[in-house]
């Protein structure tokens, strides 16, 4: 599998409208997260807060009660934060959900100072072209491992 590696500025930043995402709530939107990845066997919450340990954190659009999408941010760098875990649910493609939790999470690490950096297979022409929409360039810039920067 090859991957692209992908990163976002603030003089590259394309931003659109994502009034429709919110920040997921770790205790109350649990069973919204469980509901909307199908695993086998299903998200425990146990999984749930490592993720929230291993410094991520979810935004969705919520439609009746359910995630139309998803995604996240994750603080793996001091320098670099990734736009990561992004989805959306089959009936609500094609309706600019996607790049609306991608413009969200990408805000957001942009107004803490940091780079967005996204990664994904090299065959994802959907989040290619949504990442591109957004103002994500082909770049192998990658922040450090938060135990490998520099205190800052």
């Amino acid at each position: 599998m090859t991957y692209c590696s992908l990163i976002c500025t603030h003089d590259s930043f394309r931003p659109s409208d994502c009034s429709r995402v919110r920040w997921l709530d770790w205790e109350n939107d649990y069973p919204l997260a469980r509901a909307y990845w199908p695993q086998d066997p299903p998200l425990e919450r146990v999984d749930w807060e490592q993720n929230r340990a291993d410094g991520f954190r979810y935004c969705a659009i919520v439609e009746q009660e359910a995630i139309a999408a998803l995604a996240a941010v994750w603080t793996y760098s001091e320098t670099h934060w990734e736009v990561a875990a992004v989805s959306t649910a089959t009936a609500s493609r094609k309706k600019g959900n996607g790049k609306a939790v991608v413009c969200f999470v990408t805000a957001h690490i942009l107004e803490h100072g940091r780079k967005a950096t996204l990664l994904t297979e090299s065959t994802n022409a959907a989040m290619l072209k949504t990442a591109e929409s957004v103002g994500f360039y082909r770049s192998a810039e990658r922040g450090r491992a938060k135990s490998e920067a520099p205190n800052m």
